[in-house]
């Protein structure tokens, strides 16, 4: 088909998935960046099902891991692809027909020459039967939606003090600052979600039970000052965790957008008008066309990247909604 065509770029897509990816983001990204073959990546709390693709700081593939090796969370081939036409001179010549994913992949992977990128949004896979019959139901009632700009906030150091590992209610102060900025995304009906590394729990200071009985305190405390959040999601998970159940190297852990990328399923969120708000290096999502800025609170923010914006306090970040 590319050798038919006159066009230099090209979308590829497997005809037995959907996935509500945001393309028009993923297209400018790959020409910024000059990616010659592209993958768009799912992330799944759980992946036994396929095989996971991993991928460094610079969005370069550099492994492949079989299906059912790993239970964990991940990123998998969400089935669309952005290339170029250069594409055709990685096809094994010797071979009349061959699979790009067990073919030139593996080749380009050893050349460093695959990208891949993070992308959110809700996601189906017919390739087994239990999903082909989920598709019955789900498809009929699937509608692409205009995508929203969406505000994210970290909890401790932006919404409330940190404290350290906070497990009493009672210890909450809110930061008054934060309440305009939550309140003029409501009134633009931009949503606001809550992103928050809770490592406490990985390490048995607090349970799962009483992070989230914080954080639905802190959200009825903004409620009722009239600021709302759509949705809240807390990161248990850590490496070095004392709790067996919360031990490994999570990608909804911060600075990785595994909790956005939650979120972007549960909203269909236009990364290149959102915004993140934190106060840590940590808090600085890698996620193409996300924004994020940051609060100098009780942290290090020694050579933070040169695109990243520093306040002193909430009041002074130019809010673009």
């Amino acid at each position: 088909a590319m050798r038919n065509s006159t066009f230099h770029q090209f979308l590829i897509f497997n005809g037995d998935t959907l996935f509500e990816a945001d393309l028009p983001l993923m297209m400018e990204f790959c020409l910024t960046k000059k990616f010659h073959f592209c993958i768009a990546l799912k992330y799944l709390e759980n992946c036994s099902r396929y095989g996971q693709v991993e991928i460094d700081k610079n969005y370069n593939v550099t492994a492949f891991t079989e299906k059912g090796t790993n239970v964990s969370d991940g990123y998998i081939n969400a089935g669309i692809y952005f290339c170029t036409r250069d594409l055709l001179n990685q096809a094994p010549k010797e071979l009349a027909s061959f699979s790009l994913e067990q073919d030139i992949m593996p080749y380009l992977v050893s050349k460093k020459k695959l990208n891949a990128i993070p992308m959110g949004g809700k996601f189906l896979d017919i390739g087994v039967p239990e999903d082909f019959l989920k598709a019955q139901t789900f498809l009929p009632q699937f509608k692409f939606i205009n995508r929203t700009p969406a505000l994210f906030l970290d909890r401790d150091g932006v919404i409330i003090k940190d404290t350290g590992y906070l497990s009493n209610i009672t210890d909450v102060e809110l930061y008054e600052e934060i309440i305009p900025i939550i309140q003029n995304a409501n009134q633009n009906k931009i949503p606001v979600f809550i992103i928050t590394n809770q490592a406490g729990v990985a390490h048995g200071f607090f349970s799962m039970q009483r992070c989230d009985e914080i954080n639905q305190f802190v959200i009825g405390r903004l409620k009722d000052k009239g600021a709302i959040i759509q949705s809240c999601y807390s990161c248990p998970f850590h490496p070095n965790a004392k709790i067996l159940e919360y031990k490994k190297d999570s990608l909804q852990r911060k600075p990785n957008p595994g909790m956005i990328l939650l979120a972007q399923e549960e909203l269909s969120i236009d990364l290149n008008k959102s915004m993140m708000i934190g106060d840590k290096i940590t808090d600085i999502i890698a996620l193409p066309g996300l924004e994020s800025v940051l609060i100098n609170r009780n942290y290090d923010l020694k050579n933070p990247p040169s695109d990243i914006k520093i306040f002193t306090s909430a009041n002074q970040i130019p809010i673009r909604f």
